[in-house]
């Protein structure tokens, strides 16, 4: 029996990998990401998103997905899920031991022109209903996530047309028959007032939010206040990420990124810890969260060539910390301090305490 107040779907096996660098070893392997997926799930954690059944070629940290889905059979109560794009990537998944199809159309033009070749809104819907419809007749369940629901992916200032994504909602929800879907903030650059818009006006068209979460990136910092945001608003639904790790690097060029650095998550140790501490019952034990699961993220980043897992709640306790390291420069002359005046002090990684 379900004792949770909210509904905590765990991104770090899918989203938190699928940009990391592949380090000199190559992709995370298969065992590191079934000791992670067994960690998670001792903690409590029981929608899992293990994985994406998408071209190895884009996402080469998604490659996989077809082993790691075979070597797992979710057991009762417990939802492992993967994204499917097509009708190829449904024939991969149906050799699978998952449960749960995870379709992801988008509601922005220039999202869907970039990320599906050039396609429009309505097109990559329309390969979401391929799969949603084959899914059906096979008696997998559905979820989903709505790209760009709260910005639009082309001008990180600029807001998502509500119309659409109360449109793509309607669709996934009416038509394609997900039990619940998540609204993403693809490039991570939204706030608290304008999650309370778009929640607002989905959930007036909708006749609520019991079937409508929320998946938040963390590029600006502000993640954990927008899903605040989004819990005031009776949003029980909330994709997260062990560490903060992942979200799109694609979305990362927007606003003025590289295009090479992941946003970032919310970390789910974040906010599990916010809600147990406001009496909200999430199910997670986030002790054995981060000295089981934490350890294991901890490991495949590094050997991905990548840094420990963003999240300070993590970082400390695996032992890291910030340290600040003096750097000569020289020429450099000023009034400050002797003890600063040829130094330059910056902030950096530090091995474990």
């Amino acid at each position: 029996m379900d004792h949770t107040d909210v509904k905590i779907c765990e991104m770090s096996p899918r989203d938190g990998l699928q940009y990391l660098r592949a380090g000199a070893s190559g992709p995370v392997s298969l065992e590191h990401r079934l000791q992670l997926i067994e960690a998670l799930l001792a903690a409590g954690l029981r929608h899992i998103e293990v994985g994406a059944f998408v071209s190895p070629k884009g996402t080469p940290q998604m490659a996989l997905s077809d082993e790691v889905g075979k070597r797992l059979s979710p057991g009762p109560g417990i939802e492992l899920s993967a994204l499917v794009p097509n009708e190829a990537g449904y024939a991969r998944f149906k050799e699978t031991q998952l449960n749960v199809v995870a379709v992801f159309p988008t509601a922005s033009e220039a999202h869907a022109r970039k990320n599906f070749g050039g396609r429009s809104v309505d097109d990559v819907l329309a390969m979401a209903a391929t799969v949603s419809n084959l899914a059906r007749v096979d008696g997998y369940r559905l979820r989903g996530h709505v790209s760009a629901a709260f910005q639009d992916m082309s001008v990180a200032t600029e807001t998502s047309d509500l119309g659409t994504v109360v449109r793509v909602c309607r669709t996934m929800l009416d038509d394609f028959g997900c039990e619940y879907l998540t609204l993403a903030d693809t490039n991570g650059t939204t706030n608290p007032a304008r999650v309370g818009e778009v929640l607002e006006a989905v959930g007036d068209s909708l006749g609520g939010l019991s079937r409508i979460g929320v998946h938040l990136h963390d590029r600006n910092g502000a993640g954990i206040a927008n899903a605040y945001a989004a819990w005031l608003r009776g949003v029980k639904i909330f994709d997260a990420s062990l560490g903060g790790v992942g979200g799109s690097v694609a979305a990362s060029m927007v606003g003025g990124g590289d295009g090479r650095q992941m946003v970032g998550n919310i970390a789910t140790e974040s906010l599990v810890a916010m809600f147990e501490g406001m009496g909200v019952r999430t199910g997670v034990d986030v002790d054995v969260l981060m000295s089981k699961a934490g350890p294991v993220l901890n490991e495949i980043c590094v050997a991905a060539g990548d840094f420990s897992p963003p999240s300070g709640m993590l970082r400390d306790r695996l032992g890291f910390g910030s340290v600040w390291r003096r750097v000569a420069v020289d020429g450099l002359t000023n009034s400050v301090a002797d003890a600063f005046r040829s130094s330059v002090f910056y902030p950096c990684r530090s091995e474990p305490r």
